[in-house]
């Protein structure tokens, strides 16, 4: 019977043990007494797993981002308008399809502003606790491209790493505007509604655009990575949450390297000044030289 009550406890033993690496618990922290089967936790790994299990469960004020001076990069509100050419430039060059000085798709000063943008974005204060923004999505049928998170997020496994956009994503600091336009913007068209984790140390543009829509505004890095934490699809919509992962690929090398292949300046080239050249005043033809002559009309006499 002893043998037998061994055996047992070994074998919860390891079952547990095995259930706590997959909570990501340390093994060690489990003590088996085979005598009386009892366990006993050790009050660090009871420490540890509450704090995972409860890091994203708290009040939803407690995860808003906070804005001060500085939070923002320069173009923050101006991206909007230049993400589809951001996403085009990245696309193409990963893709090899496009010479920069052939085809002259795109400018110089597009480059440089995503290199000023990239270089803003470094230095950020980083948030200095976990936050929780929102982004709503609806299909756009006219633009295939533009629809591509749809596709990404259709295919990626729960834990699985995932890029949905190649530009810089705009979030809101509740779910106000997400609601209106990733949720209930359609009954036929696909939507999405994104919950993003976004972990201590990172790095975001915010300020409060849109106070009332959505609380205010976060723009997420270039290309951000994130980790799938589940999806949930109902007829044509998905909610989606993932959790930003801090970067571990520089940003501002990257763009820099595409930059110098393509011969495109880092740095904008100096204007030069013009001087506006002004007609002179006359009185009739015969004060003016006869080259000159063209250059008046009847509402200059």
């Amino acid at each position: 019977m002893g043998n037998l009550s061994v055996n047992l406890a070994e074998r919860v033993g390891k079952y547990l043990v095995e259930s706590g690496s997959r909570l990501h618990m340390r093994p060690q922290g489990f003590k088996i007494d085979p005598k009386g089967l009892k366990l006993a936790t050790l009050e660090a790994d009871t420490v540890q797993l509450s704090k995972t299990a409860g890091r994203w469960s708290g009040a939803a004020e407690n995860y808003i981002p906070t804005v001060c001076e500085g939070s923002e990069v320069a173009m923050h509100h101006a991206l909007n308008g230049s993400n589809s050419t951001v996403r085009g430039i990245i696309r193409d060059i990963e893709s090899g399809r496009v010479n920069v000085n052939l085809e002259r798709r795109y400018f110089a000063d597009d480059f440089q502003d995503i290199l000023k943008t990239d270089k803003e974005f470094a230095k950020l204060p980083p948030l200095e606790k976990d936050c929780i923004v929102y982004r709503g999505r609806v299909e756009q049928p006219q633009l295939g491209r533009a629809n591509d998170d749809f596709k990404i997020v259709q295919n990626a496994q729960i834990d699985e790493i995932i890029v949905p956009d190649l530009g810089y994503s705009y979030t809101g600091f509740n779910s106000g505007a997400c609601d209106a336009w990733g949720r209930t913007s359609s009954k036929t068209l696909k939507t999405m509604a994104y919950e993003i984790r976004l972990p201590k140390g990172a790095k975001v543009s915010r300020n409060l655009e849109h106070r009332i829509q959505h609380g205010g505004e976060v723009v997420m890095p270039r290309g951000a990575e994130y980790r799938l934490i589940s999806k949930k699809t109902n007829g044509n919509h998905t909610d989606v949450v993932l959790e930003y992962i801090l970067p571990t690929k520089d940003n501002v090398a990257e763009i820099e390297g595409i930059m110098r292949k393509y011969n495109i300046p880092l740095t904008p080239a100096p204007k030069v000044k013009t001087t506006k050249q002004t007609k002179p005043k006359v009185h009739s033809d015969d004060e003016v030289s006869s080259f000159m002559r063209g250059w008046t009309t009847q509402f200059d006499k």
